[in-house]
Order: structure tokens, then C-alpha cells, then sequence
């Protein structure tokens, strides 16, 4: 099956790729593991995209950057700078799991956090560690001289293709683990995926796999037939976090 028509945009930086992301039906693209994919199989997700901005140039969406107790994840970030980053292991051990169990080695070197947060399927592991960590979306608008942070739970619900995630922020948890069940033990989306974060006397979880899109804990569906999964899951990903941290 051929590729879907469409024009193509290397941006020069993040003001170019603002007024690149402006037009209708643009869309940014950087490792394209799944953009890709779901063009050449003309994915509902992507019907409307006329126009791929190249936002490999946007320097302040690359990079892992501490401040206190606080982690920078820029955009740009592959799954493996997650996977093999101390800092992220040290701060956010959830996240770095997470990204050394997504997809296949060579897609690890590719695919960005980007691109799993905002590409809508249900299994995005990246995506499901953040949402536990409470991540924070750093986000750029054409038009606009500031940047707007809004939660990650929310951006991945209204989508906005017309702007450019930056950076997703996390305050720092020495307390967590991620978890995933799928039908092979590797190259495979999950089917259900557990993210748990303890800091002080709460407990944040996130859940891959049983929604379009990972969701917290707490916005999991009544009755699902996988519940006796997830809780599994979520008892054994909590022990393993306790006993890590020791």
C-alpha cells in the first residue's frame, strides 16, 4: 500500500516549525515509527495529515535536564536515552522501565517520547509511565511567545496537532516500577500495562492497554473484563517497587 500524499517540511528551528504546524492538516514528525505506519496503511488517526513538519532541529525539545528534584524530558528524547539515562533511573525508575521494554531494539533508537505521547493507541508505554509520574506537558504554539504547560492526562485527550510538545516535566520518585503483559515476551504492544509511583503516602497508577489511550488508575472502566489482570498487575508492581527500593 502506497504512502498517503504529502508535503514535506525540514524546520529550521522551533519558529519555523510553529509556522509549518499552522497549516491545515500538519502534522510533526521525527523518529515516524508509527506515523509512518499508520500513513502507509492510511490509519483513521492520520486521514486529515497533508503536511509532515520535520522537528528534528528544535533544539530545546532535545535533551534530559535536572533541576532540584525535577526532570526535563525533551520531546525529542528516544526510548533508548531513556532506557540507558542514570539520571532517569536514579530519579524516575518507572520511565526508564518503561522504555527498555517498548517495541524492538532498532525502533528503541528511534522512536521519540514525542511520538508516544501523542500517537492515539492504547499500549503507549512511555506514555502510561508518565501519566503515574504526573508529568507536566511543556507545549509551543504559532502565535504565541510563551509557552504553555498543561498535564499530560489532558493534552493526550484534546490531541492538538497544530502545536509542538517540547518537553514533558517530572518531579523526581525514588518509589516505582513498570509492568506489561503481552502475547509474546518481546517486539510486541502490551496488552495491559501497569505504571505505579509511590511518593511519601500516596500512590499514583497508570494503565496501558485497556482504553484507546493509557489512562490513570483512576479512569479505568467498571467491570473490564481484564480488572482481575490489572489488579494482578498492580499488587505485584507495587511489591516489586517496594522491594527496590530497599
Amino acid at each position: 500500500m502506497e504512502l498517503t500524499p504529502f508535503t514535506y517540511h525540514r524546520a529550521t528551528g522551533r519558529a519555523d516549525a510553529l509556522t509549518h504546524l499552522s497549516r491545515e492538516g500538519a502534522c510533526a514528525y521525527a523518529g515516524g515509527t508509527d506515523l509512518l505506519v499508520g500513513l502507509r496503511h492510511r490509519a483513521g488517526w492520520v486521514s486529515g495529515v497533508r503536511h509532515l513538519v520535520d522537528v528534528k532541529d528544535v533544539d530545546d525539545a532535545r535533551g534530559i535536564q535536572v533541576d532540584g528534584d525535577m526532570l526535563r524530558i525533551g520531546a525529542l528524547c528516544t526510548a533508548q536515552e531513556l532506557a540507558s539515562s542514570s539520571i532517569v533511573r536514579r530519579m524516575a525508575r518507572v520511565l526508564a522501565v518503561a522504555a527498555s521494554q517498548t517495541s524492538a531494539p532498532w525502533l528503541r533508537a528511534r522512536g521519540t517520547v514525542g511520538g508516544n505521547v501523542m500517537t492515539p493507541h492504547p499500549a503507549g508505554d512511555i506514555a502510561t509511565a508518565l501519566l503515574a509520574l504526573g508529568a507536566i506537558a511543556e507545549v509551543a504554539t504559532h502565535g504565541h511567545r510563551r509557552t504553555e504547560r498543561i498535564a499530560l492526562a489532558e493534552l493526550m485527550s484534546q490531541g492538538r496537532t497544530n502545536s509542538l510538545l517540547l518537553a514533558l516535566h517530572v518531579q523526581a520518585a525514588a518509589q516505582s516500577w513498570y509492568e506489561r503483559s503481552s502475547r509474546r515476551s518481546a517486539f510486541c504492544r502490551a496488552t495491559v500495562a501497569v505504571a505505579v509511583v509511590h511518593r511519601g503516602t500516596g500512590t499514583q497508577v497508570a494503565l496501558g492497554g485497556v482504553a484507546e489511550r493509557p489512562i490513570l488508575g483512576s479512569s479505568a472502566p467498571a467491570g473490564s473484563p481484564l480488572t482481575s489482570v490489572v489488579e494482578a498487575l498492580v499488587e505485584r508492581t507495587t511489591r516489586g517497587a517496594a522491594t527496590r527500593r530497599r
